[in-house]
């Protein structure tokens, strides 16, 4: 029977992984020496890796095994299947994100109890390890995140429900010049809960937003005064509803219009980044928990985890392009509303320049000093390839230099008829739309060089194979894309959505799984159990069906709180007309 140890280190290639940066000496030690034998990688000596390899680790701990087990169910539940709708629903302006935020915190909660317990009960088998320290920040900046807009909501709808009667009656005896300067005092704060109670896309109620404009801090403050000061003749029950009146206004004075804006970027900037986060906390969290990449396999293990995790990714955004994700940029598969950002295939090729163009410098980092190999200089050709291909693509998307392609026919003399001439001059549909092979043709020819890479054992070279046999077929339907579009270019600004993305993406989800599954731990414990290496595409595959499903399951609860949103706002402009 397999331990528990062992399982888990085949069950974590099923966890998306994505970090935020990329270790020196992982690129090195990582991917430039994954092809070298197991015997030279690790200086000869098998009964060193075995030893690494028996090390303790939670999973093979009998003792309070049930808790940790809740600890991984209520995360899973927590972060997997929570809190990406709760995004969703933030996103979309919903007031449903609050309380499934709340319900995400309830389930987190609990599992870091679960999780703080079992630490205090057992002994530390994985020293320094990453999975404590990322999953206490992500702790924090979720509950500071979920702790604001609770805040930001509360403030703001007992304002605009005490406004709404007050301005009513203070409006005919405001000066214009007083109603200017509250309209000025009180603008960054209703732009600030305009995010939770006006209708999606940013456009507020005009009735909600005039009664806001009315409100005047100065009348609230002497209000607040005289409740106060009267509270003390009134009954129990009377003066605990003042007070609780006035409570979010003495709140709302302790925030200034400048802390009303840095929440708002700082709520932007966790919504848009806490799901990659929270992956890269479940996927230490299943390394600490298997007690794998010890010692020098860290570098192997994160070399494949994070290139491995950048195409899973990578196949997720594709899908979401598919769905309609960033249509207002042009970016699925549509015109471009606005010609002033740059195009997806633009962003591609910047990203495959930026990877080529620093990791050029690093594949031999790790073995500073030592003589040059084979292998370092096929890696280091790949660096040239994503740098000189990333160039190339940005080049191919700048509008200037097809401008100045374009100078020589333009500036030749035509015939007279005005009518002719402007038919000849006019710009092709194809122009209206990216059509850029290059980052496609990067991808393909990486997944042609990594299945044909030797590795140490069968086993290890299949793997290999299959995840570079499916960076190789996204590429492949990814050309077939752009000729689908380049015979009938896109002429709206809807989502086309082409089928042969829904394959691509499928191909990119599976070959970041099959990636980060060809590590040299994962591909040992295959070797020691005799799986063959279809159980590992296998098991990728249910997998990532599975996840295109859920994604396009939350996307559309995206869709669904928008539209519902939207109805509401009509609902409450037809009622107040």
């Amino acid at each position: 029977m397999p331990s528990r140890r062992y399982v888990v280190a085949a069950l974590l290639q099923l966890i998306s992984f994505a970090a935020a940066y990329a270790p020196t000496e992982a690129h090195k030690a990582g991917m430039t020496r994954m092809d070298m034998s197991e015997h030279a990688a690790f200086g000869n000596n098998t009964t060193a890796y075995n030893s690494q390899q028996n090390m303790a680790s939670y999973a093979g701990l009998s003792e309070h095994s049930t808790m940790i087990l809740m600890h991984i169910v209520l995360m899973v539940i927590a972060w997997v299947f929570l809190l990406p709708i709760g995004v969703m629903f933030s996103i979309a302006k919903s007031r449903l994100a609050l309380p499934v935020q709340f319900l995400f915190c309830v389930f987190h909660a609990l599992g870091l109890l679960f999780g703080t317990i079992y630490n205090v009960k057992t002994p530390d088998l994985y020293q320094n390890n990453a999975h404590h320290t990322i999953g206490w920040v992500a702790s924090w900046i979720i509950t500071v995140q979920v702790l604001a807009n609770l805040l930001s909501v509360t403030v703001g709808r007992r304002n605009k429900s005490r406004n709404v009667s007050d301005s009513v009656e203070s409006q005919p005896f405001l000066p214009s010049s007083m109603a200017n300067r509250s309209q000025q005092d009180t603008s960054s704060y209703t732009d600030h809960h305009e995010s939770t109670d006006t209708e999606p896309g940013g456009s507020s109620i005009q009735s909600t937003r005039s009664s806001d404009d009315l409100e005047k801090p100065s009348s609230q403050d002497n209000d607040d005064n005289g409740s106060e000061a009267s509270s003390s003749h009134r009954p129990g029950f009377l003066r605990s509803k003042a007070l609780l009146t006035s409570f979010p206004a003495r709140i709302r004075g302790l925030f200034p219009a400048r802390s009303s804006r840095t929440l708002a970027v700082f709520d932007t900037i966790v919504t848009r980044t806490i799901l990659p986060l929270g992956f890269v906390c479940l996927v230490t969290g299943g390394v600490t928990y298997a007690g794998i990449f010890r010692g020098k396999h860290i570098f192997n293990g994160l070399a494949h985890f994070i290139k491995g995790g950048i195409f899973f990714w990578y196949g997720l955004l594709t899908l979401g392009r598919w769905m309609g994700c960033f249509a207002e940029y042009g970016w699925a598969w549509n015109i471009a509303p606005t010609s002033t950002v740059p195009s997806a295939e633009f962003v591609e090729s910047f990203v495959l320049f930026l990877y080529g163009s620093t990791n050029v410098f690093l594949e031999h980092l790790a073995a500073w000093g030592e003589a040059w190999t084979a292998q370092d200089l096929e890696h280091v050709s790949i660096s040239v390839l994503f740098l000189g291909g990333g160039l190339c693509g940005m080049l191919v998307e700048s509008k200037v230099i097809r401008k100045w392609l374009n100078t020589i026919i333009g500036s030749r003399p035509t015939n007279d008829n005005r009518h002719e001439q402007s038919q000849l001059h006019t710009p092709p549909k194809v122009y209206n739309f990216s059509i850029n092979p290059i980052p496609a043709l990067i991808i393909f020819l990486l997944g042609i060089m990594m299945s044909a890479h030797h590795q140490s054992s069968q086993t290890s070279t299949a793997v290999h194979k299959q995840w570079g046999t499916l960076l190789a077929g996204s590429s492949i339907m990814r050309m077939l894309t752009y000729t689908i579009l380049y015979i009938s270019p896109p002429t709206s600004v809807y989502p086309s959505r082409p089928p042969t993305e829904l394959i691509s993406s499928f191909c990119l989800i599976a070959g970041g799984i099959v990636f980060m599954a060809s590590t040299k731990d994962i591909v040992h414990w295959m070797e020691s159990e005799n799986l063959m290496a279809m159980f590992v595409f296998t098991v990728t595959g249910g997998f990532t069906a599975f996840i295109m499903a859920y994604e396009i399951f939350v996307l559309s609860l995206k869709g669904w709180a928008t539209q519902r949103e939207l109805e509401r706002s009509l609902k409450s402009r037809s009622s107040g007309s």
